[in-house]
């Protein structure tokens, strides 16, 4: 049996103008909710946001993976959240993709 559940509204707006999610999440299921895109003058790297509800929300913070002016390029990754943290994964995935944040191997 299929279970649905809809977004919060203190979800959507925590990830304002970058919302992109379902208008019903089904539950256990993964689902890409929000995108960040880095603005043009910016070195920061596109983000996606995905959501498992189990009720509460679980969010994935991928980041994907963009050449450099130099030649390289910066690897993907991910990071995940504990439940009911939509407002921290938002300005994460926003600093991320405004180049504010990022992982670096030591």
């Amino acid at each position: 049996m299929l279970i649905y559940d809809p977004p919060l509204k203190d979800e959507i707006e925590a990830f304002g103008t970058a919302w992109c999610g379902p208008e019903m999440y089904e539950i256990h299921k993964a689902h890409l909710i929000a995108r960040y895109n880095p603005p043009d003058d910016k070195v920061g790297q596109p983000v996606e946001i995905i959501c498992t509800p189990m009720p509460t929300r679980f969010y994935t913070i991928r980041v994907l993976e963009v050449p450099i002016s130099t030649g390289g390029i910066c690897p993907a990754y991910e990071l995940g959240t504990g439940s009911s943290m939509a407002m921290l994964t938002a300005k994460i995935g926003e600093a991320i993709a405004d180049g504010m944040l990022g992982l670096h191997n030591s």
